[in-house]
């Protein structure tokens, strides 16, 4: 066991930092008649009774911190609780500091518990430091709840805090009588700031100047006049109505940053939380890469946390902070899967719901859409606080192959015009146990008026010439040169028109040349610049050299057809003359 290196600072001697927490191990209380170290620990550790496991000193907790600690092990809401409001440094003994640090790292890539946590701290050797494995036992047997954890933390917070000032108030009489003044300023700032910090943790209403209101973001579109940014939204409609089909098309044009049925939209993460029929949404992702010829990016969740209980939405916070990048776009699928246990007509039930979808969008900055049924009669169901408290609300009304996309409420804009959407089967790569192959769906968007839908076609008939020139690219693994790609395509286009949808495909980063070399898919990150430069060049001396080859070839056939025209005109005047010798 690790002696304690703890000095009570004095007036003689006051340390640079705050009193440092013992190294020591944790020693594991035991009771008169058991003195195994499995015994239960004593929970009266600091008290009369177990003064003599805990060194007297600076404020602390020694029982809040063993019950935090212990929560964090039993339930992993917890973590992501303490993770967010509790730093390791505000455990006031460095072995629970450890154990924190390690709780937090097991917990972002698997299941805590004593064997893992126990693996963590082995593997950073510290397991001996913070006094073995019995010591962890001993953490989970001291807590008396782990849905307590909340005043476990907000002990070891507050304590932490007294120790700063105490520690902040010793320097501070220091530097008054050396009569530093520089330093006694900064002391007396850091004073401030910590009890500032102190009030804010108790209130949550804090107002602000118009001044400062007006330094409020101008608000954003996710998909421009559709999905405001950072807000909450819900799409509605009868069961197995397209809903999820449009939202998977709403998240793949986000996740590329692509227009959504001529909309543009925010390049931004997405995360999709499915509480029923997670394959139906990867299959309708799939679909969407044969469909659009790109890939789909997307975070998965298969199972929906329930969005009443606080702890479920730390636990989900914490994990997308956790995620490469911060979502821009969190669906939740459905509504009814994420309040199990709740009631949808109970107002007090709903406002949690929204509250908590609040709480999320705020840590996020993210749009958070909720995807809802009708009731009987058509209309959104349940509680009416549901389309008072969200921003956007779209219904999705199906009838046969078509799904018509309606905007009942836009908050901040104004209401987007009702569009369609029909249905298109993709066969996907998969086969069922039978052999039988594999199919969903996309929408493609669909018109009310002839000439809506001749100007549109033209242009959907542009955009599938250009994904079919693309395939063709895909058949060479390895790459071709433009000439013997647009040979390959002379069925589709002709040569003006294929160098513009060449260079289209090259704007859009689905094709990418190095050298004279034309390759499919988007251009890897390391890719030479001066050889696309010179690239370029190439592909511009020989789209020249084309041109050359044209007018050459035009000048000659003028030039032919002038001499024959002149051949004509020597014959007529010929003939004439003929005829006029004749006469004589």
């Amino acid at each position: 066991m690790l002696k304690d290196t703890k000095q009570t600072p004095t007036s003689q001697s006051i340390p640079d930092t705050p009193a440092s927490p013992t190294n020591r191990a944790p020693m594991i209380p035991r009771s008169r008649s058991d003195a195994s170290p499995q015994a239960k620990p004593n929970r009266h550790a600091g008290t009369q009774r177990g003064a003599d496991l805990e060194p007297q000193g600076p404020p602390h907790s020694y029982e809040a911190e063993q019950s935090t600690l212990g929560a964090m092990v039993l339930e992993a809401s917890a973590i992501a609780y303490v993770e967010t409001n509790l730093p390791d440094d505000d455990f006031y003994y460095m072995p629970h500091r450890l154990i924190s640090a390690a709780i937090k790292a097991t917990g972002t890539i698997g299941a805590v518990d004593l064997i893992t946590l126990t693996a963590e701290l082995a593997q950073r050797k510290q397991l001996e430091d913070i006094g073995g494995a019995a010591y962890l036992r001993a953490l989970i047997e001291a807590c008396p709840s782990a849905a307590n954890v909340a005043a476990y933390a907000k002990i070891v917070r507050e304590t932490a805090q007294r120790r700063k000032r105490l520690h902040l108030s010793a320097l501070l009489l220091e530097a008054e009588r050396a009569g530093d003044t520089d330093k006694t300023s900064r002391i007396l700032a850091e004073l401030i700031d910590i009890d500032a910090e102190r009030h804010a943790e108790k209130s949550r209403f804090q107002f602000i100047p118009h001044t400062q209101a007006k330094e409020f973001e101008t608000p954003e579109d996710i998909i421009d006049g559709a999905l405001p940014l950072n807000r909450v939204v819900l799409v509605y409609g009868i069961f197995g109505g397209y809903k999820s089909t449009v939202i998977a098309g709403m998240c793949d044009a986000v996740a590329n940053g692509v227009e959504w049925y001529g909309r543009k939209t925010m390049q931004k993460p997405v995360a999709y939380i499915c509480g029923e029929d997670a394959t139906g949404f990867v299959l309708r992702g799939e679909a969407l890469e044969i469909y659009n010829q790109r890939e789909f990016p997307y975070f998965l969740l298969d199972h929906a946390p329930n969005l009443l209980q606080i702890e479920d939405v730390s636990a989900l916070i914490a994990q997308l902070k956790r995620l490469p990048e911060m979502p821009g776009l969190i669906v939740f699928d459905t509504l009814a899967r994420c309040m199990v246990g709740g009631d949808e007509n109970s107002q007090r039930d709903m406002g949690v719901l929204i509250h908590n979808a609040e709480l999320i969008r705020r840590a996020t900055g993210a749009t958070v859409l909720i995807v809802h049924h009708t009731n009987q009669s058509g209309g959104l169901r349940g509680s009416t606080s549901l389309p008072g408290g969200v921003d956007t609300i779209i219904r999705v009304e199906p009838k046969d192959d078509v799904a018509k996309v309606h905007c009942e409420r836009q908050k901040n804009g104004e209401q987007f015009k009702s569009f369609a959407l029909k249905k298109v089967v993709i066969e996907l790569p998969r086969v069922n146990r039978n052999g039988d192959r594999i199919t969903s769906i996309v929408l493609e968007q669909t018109y009310d008026t002839p000439a809506e839908r001749d100007v549109v076609e033209a242009i959907s008939k542009a955009q599938r010439t250009r994904n079919d020139i693309l395939k063709v690219l895909f058949n060479f693994p390895s790459g071709t040169s433009s000439a013997k790609w647009e040979e390959s395509c002379a069925h589709l286009a002709k040569h003006r028109s294929f160098v513009d949808h060449r260079n289209a495909l090259e704007a859009e980063e689905k094709a990418y040349r190095v050298g004279n070399i034309w390759h499919a898919g988007q251009p890897p990150e390391e890719l030479d610049f001066e050889e696309s430069a010179k690239s370029a060049k190439s592909a511009k001396t020989e789209e020249n050299a084309q041109i050359a080859h044209r007018t050459i070839e035009s000048a000659k056939s003028a030039k032919n057809a002038h001499s024959l025209k002149e051949s004509a005109f020597s014959a007529q005047n010929a003939h004439s003359a003929n005829i006029g010798a004749e006469d004589v």
